[in-house]
């Protein structure tokens, strides 16, 4: 969490010391930078001119916020980006939270778009109509990875070994907890380890005649990764929804004869 507006060093000061982990600003300030510099605080400043993006950057900014955007426009961040194209601009100000100008901005090479109270937007804080917002944010952020050209498959999401008539479920999460150091976490269906890196093993507690492993694949859009998945011909068994995640299972397996799954977490 950061704060913005920041326009004097005393009050960035303050801020930081509250617990701000970046300071966001209109305009640009050397000495709100040398400030932040000093703590270790990533700092945002507003420029309006490819000098005071450079001076900016000099000063220690890496990312630089393009201020007031929507007077200056996407082509100006695309040629900004033409002799500079180490800078990373962030337009903010008069962005619309659609997906029209939010691609736009991207295109022309923003490397993020500040969307501020027209993503969060007051009325819907003051009826805490926080679902909505949530669902406005999800959608942002797809159209953000649809205008970067991400896929929409991410990785892998973690790998599930299933129990044999050898080997219980509470024996295999045991093995991997002590051999590995691996975290454990409890669920109804399965025991996910999981250690400092991103990948996790899913030990699942039910045991399921010749069937060793699953995979699941991480998506960034569940129903968009469904209907790929459904154009290339693979068809999938029921959604499963939880209160934080959506997953599929394809009804055939890979080659070698493992489940496979695609999930996508909130």
């Amino acid at each position: 969490m950061g704060a913005a507006t920041i326009i004097e060093p005393s009050t960035a000061s303050l801020y930081i010391n509250c617990g701000a982990e970046f300071i966001v600003s209109p305009t640009f300030n050397p000495r709100v930078a040398k400030v932040c510099n000093r703590y270790k605080v990533p700092y945002i400043p507003g420029c309006s001119t490819p000098t005071e993006i450079s001076v900016a950057e000099e000063a220690g900014a890496e990312i630089i916020k393009i201020f007031p955007a929507e007077v200056l426009g996407p082509n100006f961040i695309k040629h900004v980006l033409g002799p500079m194209p180490w800078s990373k601009l962030m337009p903010s100000g008069g962005i619309e939270a659609t997906k029209e100008d939010i691609t736009n901005w991207i295109k022309a090479g923003a490397a993020a778009v500040n969307l501020g109270t027209n993503l969060i937007r007051k009325d819907l804080v003051k009826e805490g109509k926080y679902d909505e917002i949530k669902k406005k944010v999800e959608e942002c952020i797809k159209w953000i990875r649809e205008a970067k050209g991400v896929s929409t498959f991410l990785g892998i999401e973690h790998i599930a070994i299933y129990p044999t008539e050898k080997a219980e479920a509470e024996k295999i999460a045991e093995w991997y907890t002590k051999t590995f150091n691996l975290k454990r976490e409890e669920g109804q269906a399965s025991i996910m380890l999981s250690g400092e890196g991103g990948g996790k093993i899913e030990v699942m507690k039910r045991y399921e005649k010749d069937v060793r492993a699953h995979v699941a694949v991480y998506v960034s859009d569940f129903e968009k990764a469904c209907n790929i998945l459904k154009e290339k011909g693979i068809e999938l068994e029921p959604p499963i929804i939880g209160p934080n995640y959506k997953a599929a299972y394809l009804k055939q397996t890979d080659p070698a004869g493992n489940k496979v799954h695609i999930i996508y977490r909130q």
